[in-house]
Parts: C-alpha cells; structure tokens; sequence
C-alpha cells in the first residue's frame, strides 16, 4: 500500500499530471482499497473455516455490546 501511495505522489510531480491532482489521489487510494478487499477475500477463501468462526463471533461481540 505505501508503494502505491508513493508512486502516486511521484506520479503527481509530473507536468503532465499537475492539473488533475485530486484524480490522481482518489484513483489511488482506489487502488488501495481494492487491494485492501481482495486480501480480505483471499484470507477468507484459503482459511479452513477456523478465521471465518472467528470473524462471525467477533462481529457477535461488537453487536452486542452496540
């Protein structure tokens, strides 16, 4: 993630790229969050069940104590 954010903000200095600077950042961070949800779904689909329990009763803890 901090590798996309610093070629973005390299990406930024350009000439070519000074007029659409506020583009530029949201496509990166973007990019970041699809990356931040693929992860997610890999960790999901190669976990044996054991992390998806874990996840279901964490979520159980937060909405009880909402």
């Amino acid at each position: 993630d901090l590798l996309i954010i610093l070629g973005c903000s390299m990406l930024i200095d350009i000439a070519l790229f000074d007029n659409m600077k506020m583009i530029v950042m949201i496509a990166c961070f973007l990019i970041i969050d699809y990356t931040l949800l693929l992860a997610i779904r890999f960790a999901l689909m190669g976990s044996n069940g054991s992390l998806r329990e874990d996840l279901g009763q964490a979520v159980k803890y937060i909405a009880m104590a909402a």
